[in-house]
């Protein structure tokens, strides 16, 4: 009876121990998958923190006792009719984070050389934001209505500011003279009206246009002004992004692989004597043909007999 009791007790803790065992198990198991989780949360969260920017619409929310800097002029938002309009446009603009972040992108590459252009003719640095908001940085875009390059020159614009527009190439995609021109264009516009937002106004609707309505409707100011409103909006959609952008509302983006700077080049005048590709052109030349397409997006794919502006690497 003894040895049963022995046998059966020894049974009962062995059971017990491996039960034990199973449970302990069980238990580190779902510790390891909480701590797992714990883990996967803030690591989440930490990638969440870097978009808390764009993610949180207050950030987007203007303050009504606050002033907006643009191009060294002071715009007070107590202004309620100045803040709706800007408040509108950012609006709009909270959405459309793909192409901001495109934007940023772009930055990378075309931002030296603008702000280089900028500083050159003296003109204030909040400027790049026209660029932006012109072209998406594209040096090649054409609008519906024919504008084109990094600048959106019409042809007549062009030409007055020494682009050639021809049936050869189009300088206006030629983005350093493109972004000269139009530094000296927007020179010669805040002349004209001593106002940044008038300025930008005419660039967008043509100084002619812009001086006729002031003159007729007896107003000085631009929110004075009755324009039409894609005109009226773009003033304050240059504004919009150049706010995001100055107040960091894209979060931490220090993630984003910028565009590489615009590289130096050189120009020279190639005369062409018969068509050519611009791939087998660039291999005439020496040039890798992505750098070659890069720094000169005026030239057309197929080229004709005649002579061209070409860029070449500086180096």
């Amino acid at each position: 009876m003894y040895f049963r009791m022995l046998a059966f007790a020894i049974v009962l803790t062995i059971g017990m121990s491996l039960m034990l065992l199973f449970i302990n198990s069980n238990l580190q198991k779902r510790l390891d998958k909480i701590v797992h989780n714990q883990q996967a949360y803030k690591s989440l969260q930490q990638e969440l923190n870097q978009f808390i920017g764009f993610a949180n619409p207050r950030a987007y929310q203007l303050d009504t006792a606050g002033v907006f800097l643009f191009a060294g002029e002071q715009y007070s938002l107590n202004d309620w009719y100045f803040r709706e309009r800007l408040q509108d446009e950012l609006w709009r603009l909270y959405d459309r984070r793909g192409w901001l972040y495109l934007q940023a992108q772009r930055l990378g590459r075309y931002r030296p050389m603008i702000e280089a252009e900028l500083t050159a003719q003296g003109l204030p640095q909040d400027l790049l934001y026209l660029f932006i908001w012109e072209s998406g940085l594209d040096p090649k875009a054409v609008s519906w209505a024919g504008a084109a390059g990094l600048a959106q020159f019409m042809p007549g614009t062009a030409r007055q500011f020494k682009l050639a527009v021809a049936s050869l190439y189009d300088e206006r995609k030629n983005p350093v003279d493109a972004v000269r021109a139009a530094c000296r264009y927007l020179k010669v516009l805040y002349g004209y009206f001593n106002d940044w937002q008038l300025a930008m106004a005419s660039y967008n609707h043509g100084e002619n246009a812009v001086r006729s309505k002031l003159s007729s409707q007896k107003v000085k100011q631009f929110t004075e002004l009755y324009l039409p409103n894609e005109t009226y909006r773009y003033v304050f959609q240059i504004m919009a992004v150049s706010y995001v952008f100055k107040n960091g509302l894209l979060g931490d983006i220090t993630w984003l692989q910028p565009h590489q700077p615009y590289p130096a080049y050189k120009k020279t005048q190639t005369k062409i004597t018969k068509a050519v590709s611009l791939y087998k052109l660039s291999e005439e030349l020496g040039v890798d043909f992505n750098t070659f397409r890069l720094l000169n997006p005026h030239l057309p794919v197929y080229l004709s007999a005649g002579t061209y502006p070409i860029n070449l690497p500086a180096s």
